[in-house]
C-alpha cells in the first residue's frame, strides 16, 4: 500500500496579483451604493406596475424578495467597509460578493418570467425594457468581479430567455 499522492495545490498568489485582487474587491464594493438602490427602486416601480396585472400576494412576494436581496447587497457593504481588509482576505469578499450578486440575479429572472405572462403586451414590452436596464447597468456596475458580473447577468436574463425558446409566441423571440 503507497502513500496518497500529496494534493495538488496552486501555486500562492503574488503579491501585486493579491492588491490588484483587492482594488477590484473594493470597487466593487464602492459601486454597489449606486446598485442595490437602483434595483431596489425599480423593482417597486414595477411592482406598481404589475399590481394591475397580478394579484398583489404575488407581486409582493417578488417585491419583498427583491428587496432583502438588494438590502443583502448593502448590508454585505456596510459590513466589508467598517474596517481595512488585507488583500490576502479579498477572495473571501469577492466569495461573498458573487453569492449575493447571483442571488439576486436569480430573483429579478424569476420575476421577470413570472410577469412575462400577462396577458397585455404592453407589460411583456415593460418586462424586457427593465431587464435590459437593470442588466445594462448591472454589466458595468459588477465587472470588477468576474464572477458576480457573469452569474447576475446569466440568472437574471436566463429565465426570460427560457420562456421566450419555450413558447409559442412569435413575438416573444422578437423581444
Amino acid at each position: 500500500m503507497s502513500a496518497p499522492a500529496p494534493a495538488v495545490s496552486s501555486p500562492p498568489a503574488s503579491p501585486l496579483d493579491l492588491r490588484v485582487q483587492a482594488e477590484l474587491v473594493h470597487t466593487a464594493y464602492d459601486d454597489a451604493i449606486y446598485g442595490a438602490p437602483f434595483a431596489a427602486g425599480v423593482a417597486v416601480m414595477l411592482s406598481c406596475t404589475m399590481l394591475t396585472a397580478f394579484p398583489p400576494r404575488v407581486v409582493f412576494l417578488w417585491l419583498g424578495a427583491m428587496l432583502a436581496f438588494n438590502s443583502l447587497r448593502l448590508l454585505t457593504r456596510w459590513r466589508y467597509r467598517r474596517a481595512p481588509v488585507p488583500p490576502e482576505r479579498a477572495g473571501y469578499w469577492a466569495s461573498w460578493f458573487t453569492v449575493v450578486s447571483a442571488a439576486t440575479g436569480l430573483c429579478g429572472g424569476w420575476g421577470m418570467w413570472l410577469f412575462y405572462g400577462a396577458s397585455d403586451p404592453i407589460y411583456r414590452v415593460t418586462v424586457v425594457i427593465v431587464l435590459a436596464g437593470l442588466t445594462t447597468g448591472a454589466a458595468r456596475l459588477l465587472a470588477p468581479i468576474y464572477w458576480a458580473n457573469v452569474s447576475y447577468l446569466y440568472l437574471s436574463v436566463s429565465p426570460l430567455l427560457l420562456r421566450f425558446l419555450s413558447g409559442a409566441d412569435i413575438r416573444g423571440y422578437a423581444l
